[in-house]
């Protein structure tokens, strides 16, 4: 539902109307999302696992985010697997890319 929402943006003929209205829409479902996450499902887990298996998962994340792709995707592929080999081998494309265009480099850095 987001992503067509979001999609408003890329219409030539959206007003800015339509415009705000889309990105209301996004930041209200964001704002849903982080606040489930937070208030709900991270303190069910909290609750449920110990402190070894809350690092061990927090690895698990950390390794995920350094290999997913920081680009919206190319391909949506139809199967789990396929879809999971898809977005490892287009976040390793997109981590070469930042790393040669400098992207999320602050110009200070870059």
């Amino acid at each position: 539902a987001t992503e067509q929402e979001l999609k408003v943006l890329e219409r030539e003929d959206a007003s800015a109307a339509d415009v705000a209205a889309a990105l209301a829409s996004v930041e209200a479902r964001f704002g849903e999302h982080v606040d489930t996450q937070e208030n709900k499902l991270f303190r069910e887990l909290a609750a449920q696992a110990d402190r070894a298996e809350l690092a061990r998962l927090a690895d698990e994340v950390l390794g995920a985010e350094q290999l997913a792709p920081t680009r919206p995707r190319m391909i949506a592929a139809s199967s789990p697997a396929l879809n999971k080999f898809t977005s490892f081998v287009e976040g390793y494309l997109d981590h070469v890319r930042d790393a040669y265009s400098h992207r999320g480099v602050p110009d200070d850095q870059g």
